[in-house]
């Protein structure tokens, strides 16, 4: 198959043009190899590359080390109280104000305590219940009840 002269000559323009992008280009890229390389010896690359190689290593193990320090800090409060909850409350007609109180503290599997401060005019008593994972040792008040079901409803 014979080509036409004028599509002989297109594709030699344009072979010429790809030519002279190749050019530009490898021209390019030895001005940055150049550039790389200035002032170094192949020697002085090894070092460096080994050193980032030691660092890297470095980095890895310290990050494998902050790992196991954070593993230890969430075994640490696991059994840590975590959740809280508070309600004042007037249970006696005769006695003023919002003076008594519930409040309970729980660890993240709601095992903890509820502890009542019931304020009368002959004085003040407290009293302190144990909860084991979400369930009372002892029977509740209804304010009691209400703060260990906040405490428990908190993540």
């Amino acid at each position: 198959m014979i080509l036409s002269q004028k599509i002989t000559e297109i594709l030699i323009f344009v072979i010429l043009i790809l030519d002279a992008l190749m050019l530009v280009l490898s021209g390019w890229l030895y001005f940055k190899y150049k550039k790389l390389f200035r002032g170094k010896k192949a020697s002085d690359l090894e070092r460096l590359v080994m050193s980032y190689t030691q660092d890297i290593i470095l980095v890895g193990n310290e990050i494998e080390k902050i790992k196991n320090h954070l593993s230890d800090l969430q075994k640490q409060t696991d059994g840590a109280l975590q959740k809280f909850s508070l309600k004042r409350f007037n249970p006696f007609e005769e006695v003023g104000g919002d003076q008594s109180f519930s409040f309970a503290l729980l660890n993240e599997e709601n095992s903890g305590f509820v502890v009542t401060s019931l304020h009368t005019r002959e004085g003040t008593r407290i009293y302190a219940k144990s909860i084991q994972k979400g369930k009372p040792e002892n029977q509740l008040m209804d304010e009691e009840k209400e703060v260990l079901k906040e405490a428990i409803d908190k993540n």
